[in-house]
């Protein structure tokens, strides 16, 4: 992508001459400061070496499961207990999403594959909140799904339909609850349908939620959650991220490299915190509905989850070559992350 530019005081321009007019500076004080600039480097901090398994064999590992659990739990017959439907309707959609974290990761795509991953986090622990409160989460998701029906077909009428195109009724049983939901959720929707935040949602779920170490679900949140949260809603870490190291081509204008297009900056922990949750999800599924697969899910787990980590050079010198991998891969270092 062709660069921007702009002057040493952050003014977007082209000539010098305009940068003073922009600015209000003048010429001698803006070619001062960009030569300032030429003359001090930016500080550097060395990131060590990392070492990762290929990204072809990461995403293999992920589409195994996946494929695995597609054939486990289909064509199986469920009851009317509460609940039920809803959980396998968030593992169905869950599904989908990691399949398409698969193909972005197989992209390059690093920045979506994290933005999914909060997609499949939260898909989790709607799962297990379900689990445990399944009356109240059918009632919720009734309601929820009236102030819907309440909110759209205004909308659709007012913007979107055409001439000639019969309107969107308002539904009766929709009406009936207009107060209620309101309420509840709020006079556009802007609540969770389970009424909770994420961060409550956790605290509701955390002792149900498989976890390889104690306090691993809230580290999830406050960790790859938080730089999914990041890079979804734009914040000054998704924009720093797209912005390369300015150059000074003139006194007063400087280059900036925007960076469009793919980027692996986010891949690796994107895809582990994707797999994170979606192992997960599949565990609860597994458990209700097909105990004979939890221990098929459980060694794919143990098989993936060290080999979708990097391991820095430092931590396999420190480890030694016949030590145990950082990794925990139950492997010595020399026959897993060290051999790469």
């Amino acid at each position: 992508m062709q660069a921007l530019r702009r002057t040493a005081d952050g003014q977007p321009t082209f000539p010098v001459r305009e940068a003073q007019a922009v600015s209000g500076q003048s010429l001698e004080l803006l070619t001062a400061k960009a030569a300032k600039m030429s003359r001090v480097p930016p500080p550097v901090v060395r990131q060590p070496e990392m070492k990762a398994f290929p990204l072809e064999e990461r995403v293999e590992l992920c589409r195994t499961l996946s494929a695995f659990v597609k054939d486990a739990f289909g064509g199986r017959r469920q009851s009317h207990t509460p609940g039920n439907r809803m959980i396998l309707s968030r593992w169905a959609g869950a599904t989908s999403t990691f399949d398409a974290v698969l193909m972005l990761a197989q992209a390059s795509y690093g920045d979506q594959v994290m933005m999914l991953s909060r997609t499949l986090f939260e898909a989790m622990l709607d799962g297990y909140w379900i689990s445990l409160n399944p009356v109240e989460a059918q009632r919720l998701a009734v309601l929820h799904y009236r102030q819907a029906q309440l909110l759209m077909p205004p909308a659709w009428n007012a913007h979107e339909r055409l001439p000639g195109d019969p309107e969107l009724p308002t539904l009766p049983e929709a009406l009936a609850v207009q107060d209620q939901t309101r309420a509840l959720f709020g006079d556009y929707g802007q609540r969770h349908w389970t009424l909770l935040d994420v961060w409550k949602r956790i605290n509701a779920v955390d002792r149900a939620v498989p976890q390889d170490k104690p306090g691993e679900l809230r580290a999830r949140y406050q960790t790859a959650n938080l730089t999914a949260n990041l890079l979804l809603h734009g914040s000054g870490t998704a924009m720093n991220d797209r912005i390369g190291p300015d150059k000074v081509v003139w006194p007063g204008v400087i280059n900036t490299t925007v960076i469009a297009g793919p980027t692996t900056t986010y891949l690796t922990e994107g895809l582990r915190h994707a797999y994170w949750s979606y192992a997960r999800l599949c565990l609860l599924v597994a458990n209700r509905y097909a105990t004979e697969a939890v221990a098929a899910i459980q060694g794919m787990y143990a098989e993936a989850w060290p080999r979708l980590r990097t391991v820095s050079k430092p931590a396999l010198k420190l480890a030694g070559r016949n030590g145990p991998c950082p990794c925990k891969s139950g492997l010595k270092v020399k026959d897993c992350h060290g051999k790469l």
